[in-house]
């Protein structure tokens, strides 16, 4: 047997709660309800006995008021969290906006978006393509800019189509080159620059299967796009 101090610190110690004590503390306490309405999603309505065959409508009635607050609370959070996510995309686009836009030279443009833009997009990849065009020998594109065969943007955008994105899926090798293997989702916006240049377009690539998926809106991607086209259409003095 424990004695002195020790065993005056075991005697001491707080017993289990039983239901009495709540019992006890909440006719002392008649406003803890109140004061406490959070409670009211943890309890279990009490049923009301009826009979035998007899339904209790009443605690049906709470039982899936309770569900719908639940479901509500759920909806609730994922659209904060999906509001919270397109309050960040939209932060960065307008960052690589900001960057095109500041750029001092058509180099620093291509740059921006081959070097740059990945981090201010928190991506793994983005790559610059431009289709080849059949017996062109002219100068080899800028640094940066991944050529692609003629055709290959429609295939991978889509015929009619300015924006696409694929999840779960790897990389087109084509597109990212060494990068491709990173890439488990991707986005491709198609770039209108001018009647005389070959078709072009803006890749972007993550490791995550999930970053790029169809259920997801396409403004942003090609709000960006459209902005990447115009500037390098003014740098390059080229018609509309």
């Amino acid at each position: 047997m424990r004695d002195g101090p020790e065993a005056a610190a075991v005697s001491a110690a707080p017993s289990a709660l039983g239901e009495a004590d709540v019992l006890r503390f909440l006719k002392t306490h008649p406003d803890f309800l109140n004061r406490h309405p959070e409670l009211f999603g943890a309890l279990s309505p009490p049923k009301r006995a009826h009979g035998d065959g007899v339904i209790d409508l009443q605690h049906a009635m709470l039982e899936r008021l309770r569900g719908e607050v639940t479901q509500l609370k759920d909806t609730q959070r994922s659209l904060i969290q999906t509001t919270r996510g397109n309050m960040n995309s939209t932060s960065r686009v307008h960052a690589c906006v900001l960057a095109l836009l500041e750029s001092p030279s058509f180099e620093h443009l291509i740059h921006v978006v081959t070097q740059d833009m990945a981090q201010i997009l928190d991506v793994d990849v983005v790559a610059l393509c431009v289709e080849a065009v059949e017996g062109d020998v002219g100068p080899a594109p800028p640094r940066g800019v991944r050529i692609l065969d003629p055709g290959e943007v429609d295939h991978l955008v889509g015929k009619g189509r300015d924006v696409a994105l694929v999840d779960n899926a790897l990389g087109d090798a084509g597109v990212f080159g060494g990068g491709a293997s990173l890439v488990r989702s991707a986005g491709y916006a198609r770039l209108k620059i001018s009647p005389r240049t070959p078709p072009g377009m803006l890749a972007l690539g993550s490791r995550l299967p999930d970053t790029f998926n169809p259920t997801q809106a396409t403004e942003l991607l090609g709000f960006l796009a459209g902005v990447l086209a115009l500037s390098i259409r003014s740098w390059l003095d080229l018609p509309e």
